[in-house]
């Protein structure tokens, strides 16, 4: 991340290159910054696409696995932890989508 004079921020990559002497030392470096933010954003967008349902924006199934065994690992890790519950909600009868087509077709 860089921070312009006038207080912008924004990701960058460095590239840095060595200019060696004849005899093998260096004489100088050259070094310049390429601003990567919009690459940046853009797989921001398309992490959240990969997490998100798209009708309700709620973590998808494959998101709500990965959070939820984070989070038993951390129960398991450290047992003073709270007590936690889980609850799940049949929404709109999706629960039969699911059994008919299946839950990576229903979720």
């Amino acid at each position: 991340r860089c921070r312009t004079q006038l207080n912008h921020v924004f990701t960058a990559i460095m590239r840095i290159q060595a200019n060696l002497t004849k005899s093998g030392k260096i004489s100088y470096y050259i070094t310049s910054l390429v601003d990567i933010s919009e690459r940046k954003a853009l797989e921001e967008q398309l992490r959240n696409l990969s997490e998100k349902d798209g009708l309700t924006g709620l973590w998808n199934r494959r998101k709500f696995e990965e959070q939820l065994t984070h989070y038993a690992n951390i129960v398991e890790r450290y047992p003073d932890t709270p007590t936690t519950c889980l609850a799940l909600f049949d929404i709109d009868h999706f629960k039969r989508i699911n059994d008919e087509r299946g839950h990576d077709e229903g979720d």
